[in-house]
């Protein structure tokens, strides 16, 4: 506890845990005052984190960014590939064969998902070293983002092959499920349930703007609504299959979507 305490007083320990928190929770590139305001949080109440992280999230530039900072062009954050999984299992409906709100097993049985050319590139609880998967000050070379002098640390696990195995990844689990291997009923663990949306399959642009305000809050902003909506048109729907098929043809192109990649 005395060693704790003293890493906690080291003066360099609340900025540096203060700008972290607001990179994993807020956006990659937070002001200086931003930064400074939950550091002095920090400090005056010993380190005692849900007293920062409420900070961190009730913040002026957590709630109002454009009011804050003048533009919103810089803020936010990518959202790293298992954060897109537990988006995705929060917005679209699912069950599970194996957890259980009352028994032993209050939680998924998550897999193996390291594999960046058919899964996420990333597995919970396994980063590469103790620094995490990335470096808080990661610039990925060649970008507007560096030109800019931001850094954007979730680009650094984020190459041309996690880019398509990630939508990959999306359309299987849509399909097939997610989780552990369940011997009865001989599926994976966890099964999307598109029924919800089942008396949209013949409007796809109802269709698609359902899905996404369920995934973002909000409608598809163009570019990509209208060929979202001409891909879900080229579909057929006469039959039960063909009609679940345009379910998850929406649900994967909003999960691929910049806005949702994007958290801001």
């Amino acid at each position: 506890r005395a060693a704790l305490d003293r890493l906690a007083n080291h003066p360099n320990t609340a900025p540096f845990i203060s700008r972290q928190l607001i990179q994993r929770l807020v956006t990659s590139n937070p002001s200086d005052q931003y930064v400074i305001d939950i550091t002095r949080v920090f400090r005056s109440s010993g380190g005692n984190l849900p007293s920062v992280v409420k900070e961190i999230l009730l913040h002026p530039e957590a709630r109002q960014p454009t009011t804050a900072l003048g533009s919103i062009s810089a803020y936010g954050k990518v959202r790293e590939p298992v954060l897109r999984l537990a988006h995705l299992l929060r917005a679209v409906p699912h069950t599970s064969s194996q957890y259980s709100s009352s028994g032993s097993n209050r939680f998924y049985l998550a897999v193996e998902s390291s594999d960046p050319g058919t899964e996420l590139a990333q597995t919970p609880m396994r980063s590469p070293s103790v620094f995490n998967f990335y470096r808080p000050g990661y610039r990925p070379p060649q970008t507007q983002v560096a030109d800019r002098g931001l850094v954007a640390p979730e680009m650094q696990i984020t190459t041309e092959t996690s880019v398509l195995g990630y939508a990959n990844f999306v359309a299987d689990i849509l399909e097939n499920g997610w989780g552990e291997w369940v011997g009865s009923p001989s599926a994976k663990d966890i099964q999307f349930d598109f029924s919800g949306w089942s008396s949209l399959t013949s409007n796809p642009e109802g269709l698609i703007d359902a899905v996404a305000t369920r995934m973002l809050g909000h409608a598809l902003a163009e570019p990509a609504r209208t060929p979202a909506i001409a891909a879900l048109q080229a579909m057929p729907s006469a039959t039960t299959l063909q009609k679940r098929q345009r379910i998850q043809a929406a649900v994967l192109m909003v999960a691929v979507s910049p806005e949702f990649v994007i958290q801001q």
